[in-house]
């Protein structure tokens, strides 16, 4: 199983936290597709570590490991990536 954090909202701590199937050879991209419909920009941590987009299709997740979405509100440049870093840590 893989641990897979989506936070809808950086300005609440309402976070949904479900397990999801380990599937052999799944990108990090098809594990969070399902949880970002809907976002404009987002944020992606692996085992505590931000992910770049461009490598969201190279990662291979594996049992055990746990992944963090988080939306980035509009405008807010860095700090958007600094609340992500945030969620990184739970």
């Amino acid at each position: 199983m893989i641990t897979l954090i989506t936070v809808k909202n950086p300005f609440k701590t309402d976070r949904e936290i479900k397990q999801v199937t380990y599937i052999p050879g799944q990108t990090l991209l098809e594990y969070i597709t399902p949880e970002v419909i809907g976002f404009e920009d987002f944020v992606v941590s692996y085992n505590g570590e931000v992910i770049d987009p461009d490598k969201y299709n190279k990662v291979i997740p594996r049992p055990e490991d746990f992944i963090a979405v988080c939306p980035v509100i509009a405008g807010s440049g860095d700090v958007g990536k600094d609340i992500a870093r945030a969620v990184a840590m739970i």
